[in-house]
């Protein structure tokens, strides 16, 4: 039991240090974080999903949703094309309000539709996409707001386990994540509206309603992550969607919330 909280605690200090680290060290450490993520969470997925593959040929099928953030740093930067950011980012809300609708059917994988590459394209590429392009939404490359949206996510997740373990006691969705509650998911969303404000304060990359805004689109579409992602794995019978992350699981257990939130923050940005 100890040395399993020794493991987690090592992992949580090495791997928040990453995050941070390569989003405010450099530009192209930026950029290297979220091609990392691109690669691993997509590699993640197809492993589950095509087991009876070679690991070389998934290996090989990952690399094709990276073409998306790799268009955004090569082609976006200095270029911005706004019909062409907002078609990619509502294309990716599309794909997420279909996840989640999938939520509530029972004995079905959320990724079925359209499967394989082309789910990673969607789920995966497309939130990558929109993180590079947050960083120079402005035409200037710029972490505050991306470093922002990671406090955000976390204080979600905090905000959901602290209150969700002290008072939680009607069930968000029994069948997906029993542990998961209706108390547990207020309690993040107000977790993410106190960050949102505090973040205000000190990084004026938005305004403070602005921030606020996006704490509840945080808020909300984080934990609907959290619970596509579970379902996914409950489909196969799994517990972690990897092993990357001795204690923590996979790269898709660590940013499923991110993954789905990014569309949906990129394309209010892109409307302000």
């Amino acid at each position: 039991m100890i040395k399993d909280i020794q493991t987690r605690l090592i992992t949580a200090i090495f791997f928040t240090a990453w995050v941070l680290g390569s989003l405010v060290l450099h530009q192209w450490a930026y950029y290297s974080l979220f091609l990392i993520i691109c690669f691993a969470a997509s590699f993640e997925l197809l492993r589950v999903e095509m087991k009876d593959r070679p690991t070389n040929q998934i290996t090989l099928l990952a690399f094709i949703p990276v073409l998306l953030p790799l268009i955004a740093i090569f082609l976006h930067r200095g270029s911005h094309q706004l019909l062409t950011d907002a078609t990619i980012a509502i294309l990716g809300i599309s794909y997420s309000i279909y996840l989640l609708l999938q939520i509530n059917k029972p004995d079905r994988n959320p990724f079925a539709f359209p499967g394989g590459v082309l789910s990673c394209v969607l789920y995966v590429g497309i939130p990558m996409y929109a993180a590079i392009c947050l960083s120079d939404i402005d035409g200037v490359f710029n972490w505050q707001l991306m470093i922002g949206l990671f406090a955000l996510t976390w204080a979600n997740d905090t905000g959901a386990y602290l209150v969700g373990s002290r008072i939680g006691k009607r069930p968000l969705a029994k069948q997906i994540s029993p542990k998961k509650t209706i108390e547990g998911t207020l309690g993040g969303i107000l977790f993410c509206l106190i960050s949102a404000w505090i973040i205000s304060l000190i990084n004026h990359r938005l305004s403070m309603a602005q921030w606020l805004a996006t704490g509840i689109i945080v808020g909300i579409a984080g934990v609907t992550g959290d619970l596509i992602e579970s379902k996914f794995k409950r489909y196969y019978g799994i517990k972690d969607s990897g092993t990357f992350l001795p204690g923590h699981g996979g790269f898709l257990d660590r940013f499923d919330s991110l993954l789905y939130l990014l569309p949906f923050v990129y394309i209010y940005l892109l409307l302000l």
